[in-house]
């Protein structure tokens, strides 16, 4: 893997695994008592817990040091509508961060944690990792933009910029980056040092394209979410 590239892949994957413990820090709360409401959280079928308690696990923040239980709960969480954890564990084997051996006893472990929590809050009714492809959260993302949700700005940047579920275009993660970076929320923090990073790996040709794509990337989801909010008015 070219050097800028492990770079690039290691700067997201550290950005992925960090979000959800600077959001627990903002609201004051300790390390154990953050991993605690995560587990009441997952009972309950919050998947973003479920995540979370993966990074938990990963780090041994608020709990002891557990690689095979943090694949089980990204695992888990890999069978629902978000790339994040899918990505994480991706990039940990891409980075030979879990071994065969944590492979196999997390796969194991994801099936006992899968009936635990379906006894404590109800089948799910998540689609198997098998069945969701990356193809299909892509198209998911640009509905949630094309609806108003910006939020996904990010999401969309990070699979244009890793080829999940689209033809990599560093050109396109460039224009919804910089996009999104222009809002004030956490994310477009995060957009920002992605754009940081991509700098350092984009061709001045895809960064020439990229910043001539985001004018008409605005105007495109600007008249996409107007359409969507018209058809709203007219079912009514």
């Amino acid at each position: 893997m070219p050097l800028l590239v492990s770079r690039f892949r290691r700067f997201v994957l550290w950005l992925v695994l960090l979000t959800s413990f600077s959001s627990a820090e903002a609201k004051g709360l300790t390390d154990q008592q953050a991993f605690e409401d995560y587990l009441k959280r997952a009972e309950k079928g919050d998947g973003g817990a479920i995540y979370s308690l993966g990074l938990c696990y990963w780090y041994g923040r608020g709990v002891a040091k557990d690689p095979v239980e943090a694949y089980a709960y990204w695992n888990l969480r890999g069978m629902s509508d978000r790339v994040d954890a899918r990505y994480v564990l991706q990039s940990l084997e891409a980075e030979k961060e879990i071994t065969p051996e944590i492979l196999a006893r997390g796969r194991l472990r994801t099936t006992e944690l899968q009936e635990k929590l379906d006894a404590k809050s109800g089948p799910r009714g998540a689609p198997s990792v098998h069945q969701l492809t990356y193809g299909q959260l892509f198209a998911d993302y640009m509905g949630m933009v094309e609806q108003g949700n910006m939020g996904y700005l990010y999401s969309v940047g990070l699979c244009y910029a890793e080829g999940l579920g689209v033809k990599k275009d560093l050109a396109e993660a460039y224009a919804y980056w910089s996009l999104r970076s222009m809002s004030g929320r956490q994310d477009a923090q995060d957009a920002r040092r992605g754009l940081y990073l991509l700098g350092q790996e984009i061709s001045p040709e895809d960064k020439r394209r990229g910043q001539q794509r985001l004018s008409a990337l605005q105007k495109e989801i600007d008249d996409k979410v107007r359409a969507y909010k018209d058809s709203l008015k007219s079912a009514q």
